[in-house]
């Protein structure tokens, strides 16, 4: 068995990868592997690590695109001496497997690299532009043993797009936690603690807020539907950078009498029981959205953008509807037109929704794959 080192860059609650990681660092453990969590800060999931009792490290991992512009002459500078302080850990600890969750932060797969460790590049993200993606694909490629992508489009756009074939595999996330969604409350303690109609359709969407997610693109879609029985809840909190599209979301909704505007809601499954529709409409290549499967694991049809993986998750007009990533409103509107009218397609699309979700994406299979890895790379 293995000595693992995960390595994050952020401990958002409503992160998708930061939510992996950690569960990736937990249930490597019953599978006889040792594991070490090294994260960005001590907020958020931070403490989800202490109270598994995974032990942790704290290592600064900003971006260089969120620093001031004289910080950034120093970040070349700030990468070594992480590259020194990793290394370091990994010597002391007797790792022998280097986890990086982001390929935008060099230091942890320059220190695995150089400290004779395996390294595996978990890669969650699609980045713009090319010559970026060029860049970070170049360094992926050639400092990790391994790249594991989320989805077949995010290899396709972070690799062979710019010339990297080898060293590359595809292994799609399993689904989040299904116990959650196998026996679903009835979802009215949320339709009342906001005013929302407990007889009418409801279409949510989940996200934290930010210009990529698109829930503007869902608001445009209410103001058409305004007059029609059919509520929508937008559920999701501020990220910090982005809290001029929050404001301007507060905006549009206050002159929505059909729109709900939650900010972040913990109780998933409550959201979830009491919706009618998922919709997921990103506007940028969303790897793998563990929000779709589940929406999916819930027993909800999903509307989804033609993005990242979502047509990976998404039968079209089987497990719900995918519609284009940019534009077209008249589509979307025409999907949630037809759901909210009709209870048996919700159901029918639903119920296939649900199998699906389980027999793709099955978390267990996946914690195998990775352990079956881990083994094939520490070479026992």
């Amino acid at each position: 068995m293995a000595t693992v080192l995960y390595y994050g860059t952020s401990t958002q609650i409503h992160s998708g990868a930061a939510q992996w990681m950690y569960r990736l660092a937990d249930r490597m453990r019953e599978y006889g592997h040792d594991t070490i969590a090294v994260v960005p800060g001590t907020d958020g999931i931070a403490a989800w690590y202490a109270e598994a009792g995974i032990p942790t490290y704290v290592l600064e991992g900003d971006p260089i695109s969120r620093r001031p512009a004289i910080d950034q002459l120093q970040y070349p500078f700030r990468v070594l001496e992480n590259v020194r302080r990793l290394r370091r850990l990994i010597r002391t600890e007797s790792v022998d497997l280097v986890h990086v969750n982001e390929l935008r932060y060099p230091s942890a797969l320059l220190a695995g690299t150089t400290s004779q460790s395996r390294t595996i590049g978990h890669v969650r993200m699609c980045l713009n532009p090319y010559h970026l993606r060029k860049a970070f694909g170049a360094m992926g490629a050639h400092l990790s043993d391994r790249v594991v992508c989320v989805s077949h489009r995010t290899a396709d756009v972070m690799f062979r797009t710019v010339g990297y074939e080898s060293n590359i595999e595809v292994l799609h996330d399993g689904l989040p936690s299904p116990d959650r969604f196998s026996d679903l409350p009835a979802g009215t303690a949320f339709r009342s603690e906001f005013g929302i109609d407990e007889d009418a359709p409801l279409a949510v969407c989940v996200s934290k807020l930010i210009r990529d997610k698109g829930q503007d693109r869902l608001l445009d879609a209410a103001r058409r539907l305004r007059d029609e029985d059919l509520e929508f809840a937008v559920v999701g909190g501020t990220v910090e950078g982005h809290e001029a599209y929050a404001r301007a979301l507060e905006r549009r909704v206050r002159e929505l009498e059909n729109v709900t505007l939650t900010g972040f809601y913990e109780d998933l499954p409550e959201v979830l029981g009491a919706a009618d529709v998922l919709v997921h409409l990103p506007r940028h290549e969303d790897p793998f959205p563990g929000v779709v499967l589940e929406g999916m694991a819930a027993g909800l049809p999903v509307i989804g953008s033609q993005s990242g993986g979502i047509p990976e998750q998404i039968d079209d007009g089987e497990t719900g509807y995918l519609v284009a990533k940019t534009g077209d409103i008249g589509t979307v509107v025409e999907r949630l037109r037809d759901l909210a009218g009709d209870s048996t397609l919700r159901d029918r699309l639903g119920r296939e929704a649900r199998r699906r979700s389980a027999a793709r994406f099955d978390p267990e299979a996946y914690f195998d794959e990775i352990d079956g890895l881990y083994t094939e790379l520490a070479g026992g």
